[in-house]
């Protein structure tokens, strides 16, 4: 992502459009769908703009959170019905929790778990029992790891119904399940990153939507023998692996390293990047597109 020359100008729109309440996530959420949509396409630049785009992005974000709830949406009516039907049930504060979930929409997704966590110790006596929390917990879990999946198949189909089509989800996590979870491990790393980089955070969480979007759609080009993958032919995600990452004059230090095409097919239309080293991880750094190579390894 940080190839696109003006990738610190619509990551820094992208970080003070997310602290826009009630409609900055879903934004967020749907220019990283746009982004999508160029990475797969092969696109020129790389990020999508913002100029006359934000409605839009707004009505691509808002379908993108009704799938998330949606997978949550079992889970929650199971435990709103538990909690109703409590002999304490006037004590859950139903009009506090949803004026927060609408004025912070990006903290939505922890609705089950703090539900879980007030039917536990937030009444004089618990709404449901141990196991019940643990076993919705675990779904709670399961149902996160797969949601990334079910947005693969409607990056592949262009469908949002097909986020729910669990023979395919379910498949594609058994074949590639290696690749999967290095995708889950290394977007919890840059999540966390993301999230905790004060006071940089909202432009923290853009960057980190952005590399969590590449690190899942590049999953199907892992394997040689997936057979799944026309639909990005001429994505990034292919000319990057075989065009560019092994066409970097690379020069590190310590702490960064810094990439530079070194095929001029590409060098017009990107600039340099510099990234700090935090252990596996690599975060881009702001860089100017004038730098100029400072050597080879």
């Amino acid at each position: 992502m940080a190839t696109d020359p003006k990738w610190k100008n619509k990551i820094g729109i992208g970080g003070w459009v997310l602290l826009i309440p009630i409609i900055g996530w879903p934004a967020i959420l749907g220019y990283r769908t746009e982004a999508i949509t160029y990475l797969v396409g092969g696109e020129l630049p790389l990020l999508p703009d913002w100029r006359n785009k934000l409605g839009d992005y707004i009505f691509k974000g808002l379908k993108a959170v009704l799938v998330i709830n949606t997978w949550y949406a079992p889970l929650l009516i199971w435990l709103v019905v538990q909690l109703n039907q409590s002999p304490h049930s006037d004590l859950v504060p139903w009009v506090t929790l949803a004026v927060f979930i609408v004025s912070v929409p990006i903290l939505s997704t922890m609705t089950v778990p703090v539900l879980v966590w007030f039917s536990q110790f937030g009444l004089p006596e618990p709404a449901i029992t141990f196991p019940e929390a643990l076993t919705v917990s675990l779904l709670f879990g399961l149902v996160t790891f797969i949601i990334p999946a079910g947005f693969m198949n409607v990056t592949r189909t262009g469908s949002y119904l097909k986020a729910f089509q669990i023979s395919w989800i379910f498949r594609t996590i058994r074949r590639n399940f290696r690749s999967y979870a290095e995708a889950w491990i290394g977007s919890s790393i840059v999540a966390l990153i993301g999230h905790f980089c004060f006071p940089l955070t909202p432009w923290g969480v853009v960057w980190a939507y952005l590399v969590i979007v590449y690190l899942f759609n590049d999953i199907p080009l892992r394997k040689s023998q997936h057979n799944d993958v026309n639909y990005l032919a001429e994505s990034w995600f292919r000319k990057m692996d075989s065009l560019y990452w092994d066409r970097m004059d690379c020069y590190a230090t310590r702490w960064t390293q810094k990439f530079t095409s070194a095929s001029t097919a590409f060098r017009s239309d990107t600039c340099p990047v510099l990234a700090l080293k935090i252990g596996p991880v690599f975060v881009p750094l702001p860089v100017s597109r004038s730098l100029s190579n400072d050597g080879k390894q």
